[in-house]
């Protein structure tokens, strides 16, 4: 399958190239454009961006930098090398190539299937049914939206892809108007797919091989997503939401977690892979702040993010100090030998999981004990918990290490890690008691511990509208000025240069372009 993946990547490329050469023809056609979109290539071109912009993005709309703030703000990972992203100064987040690639393919699949000049030739049914198409291409387009005005707030969506309609100047949308329009959008989609059954080409849908049943609880687990957001700014709204997302049936278990899966070869490699053995940089490390939380519940979970270090005195399992700054970091390994990421985050072919079966079900305890869907609290937040122990792969971690007998004695000695999810449940500290105020955070640092290397937009908007956990920015941020994690991401300049009026519009409806403007749904005085 992954030498398969790889020609049809080969092939895709190909024919775009070749698409472009030849004689010229007739002047005024495109020469750069071909003639016919094959609705396969442009859908797995559209699944190859989804980690871009929550695990390796790049502040410029190129896509071949590994800036991973989506990583960092929530602090999953520290550097060990350069202080280059852990000052939180590199802000600005480029969207024009989401546009332009991702989610313009998938609005042409959509368009495609649509036609009736289009929709039965071979170029369009080869992938498959076309309402799954559509269906499955509207999921996917709203997933991208979600993210980016997650990261930035107001930006072009009703009047977003219309270039070919002589729009190049689009309105800004606002984040409430375009919550609404991708909650309306995609109960539409779930509707239009199949309810089971594979309906489309898998090997050109790389993210759930044509599974429609899959596709839907995706659907489902997305607005979810949207609609917890709610619940400062907007809970009547966030509540009916949510219940109608959850009466559908998000995802629940790891098999049909939304993930990347990135391959044996360099050209499709994990973005971690390559930072560790291809450039050999080594620039992400374990946070202490991560660390320490997974140490303060004797959480084996720590096992799967951070590799032991017994040439470490103090603790095999040690973290890089958040935000420290160029001289604090080298004082520090002068003296200690920190932990590096694990094995199982830095393969070549580690999947990259999005949205995982423990968020959703997390994200459903939180809206249990808020009242907005009639279940069973404690029990969704104990299966997440187990559904996120075996996603991390804690007992073959625990395995590997208790192999390895003085090892485990050096680790138990100072850590004391429970062994199983049920002792870890069993935790005072990790039981979900006390006040509704006092289990919904509880969930929220659950989600926390949870998202290492997963989706980081979504584990920095949990953070953004709870607070939970309290994450300073760091001595390298304060000394340069910056007082909090961004509560935002800033417009880059390639992107607003080209429509100056109504960015113009943004700036007078949401607030300055700077990291203290909150997102429309995170309400300050929640703080």
């Amino acid at each position: 399958m992954k030498k398969q993946l790889t020609y049809i990547l080969f092939v895709t490329l190909s024919a775009l190239l070749a698409a472009s050469c030849g004689k010229f023809g007739d002047i005024n056609k495109d020469p750069n454009k071909i003639s016919q979109d094959n609705t396969r290539n442009l859908f797995i071109r559209a699944c190859q961006g989804t980690t871009f912009s929550v695990m390796s993005s790049s502040p410029a709309p190129q896509l071949d930098t590994y800036n991973p703030w989506t990583q960092i703000y929530p602090q999953y990972l520290g550097e060990g090398q350069n202080i280059q992203y852990t000052g939180l100064n590199i802000n600005q987040f480029g969207v024009a190539t989401y546009y332009r690639l991702f989610m313009r393919n998938l609005k042409t699949i959509v368009q495609r299937n649509q036609d009736e000049a289009t929709k039965n030739e071979t170029f369009v049914t080869l992938f498959g049914d076309g309402n799954d198409q559509i269906g499955v291409s509207m999921t996917l387009k709203a997933y991208y939206m979600m993210t980016l005005t997650d990261a930035l707030g107001m930006l072009p969506y009703s009047e977003a892809l219309m270039g070919d309609e002589g729009n190049f100047t689009p309105k800004y949308d606002s984040v409430k108007d375009i919550y609404e329009a991708l909650d309306k959008e995609l109960n539409e989609a779930y509707a239009m797919m199949s309810p089971s059954g594979i309906h489309l080409d898998g090997d050109y849908d790389i993210i759930y091989r044509g599974d429609m049943s899959k596709w839907r609880s995706l659907n489902a687990s997305i607005r979810m997503c949207l609609a917890i957001k709610l619940s400062d700014v907007d809970p009547e709204t966030g509540k009916a939401r949510f219940a109608k997302a959850f009466a559908d049936g998000g995802i629940v278990d790891n098999a049909s977690n939304m993930s990347y899966p990135y391959l044996a070869e360099n050209d499709n490699a994990n973005p971690l892979y390559d930072n560790y053995f291809v450039s050999a940089r080594r620039d992400f490390w374990p946070t202490g702040t991560l660390v320490d939380a997974f140490l303060a519940l004797h959480d084996p979970r720590v096992l799967s993010y951070a590799k032991p270090n017994f040439k470490d005195s103090v603790n095999p399992i040690t973290g890089i100090p958040w935000g420290i700054t160029k001289d604090e970091l080298a004082t520090f390994k002068n003296t200690r030998n920190p932990s590096r990421l694990a094995d199982r985050l830095i393969k070549i072919d580690a999947p990259f999981v999005m949205i995982s079966a423990a968020k959703v079900k997390l994200m459903c305890a939180e809206a249990a004990v808020r009242g907005w869907i009639s279940a069973d609290a404690n029990a969704l937040y104990e299966d997440a918990i187990r559904l996120s122990f075996e996603e991390k792969g804690v007992a073959e971690e625990l395995k590997n290490i208790q192999d390895d007998e003085e090892g485990w004695s050096k680790i138990q000695a100072k850590n004391a890690l429970v062994t199983t999810v049920d002792a870890y449940l069993a935790q005072d500290a990790v039981k979900l008691t006390g006040t509704n105020a006092e289990k919904i955070n509880k969930i929220a640092y659950q989600r926390w511990l949870n998202g290492f290397m997963q989706n980081g937009v979504e584990a920095w908007s949990d953070w953004r509208r709870l607070n939970v956990p309290a994450l300073s920015a760091g001595h390298q941020a304060v000394s340069a000025g910056i007082q909090t994690v961004p509560y935002r991401m800033l417009y880059a300049s390639d992107d607003t240069d080209q429509n100056r009026e109504s960015f113009q519009e943004v700036i007078a409806a949401q607030g300055e372009n700077e990291i203290y403007t909150r997102i429309w749904w995170d309400v300050a005085d929640n703080k």
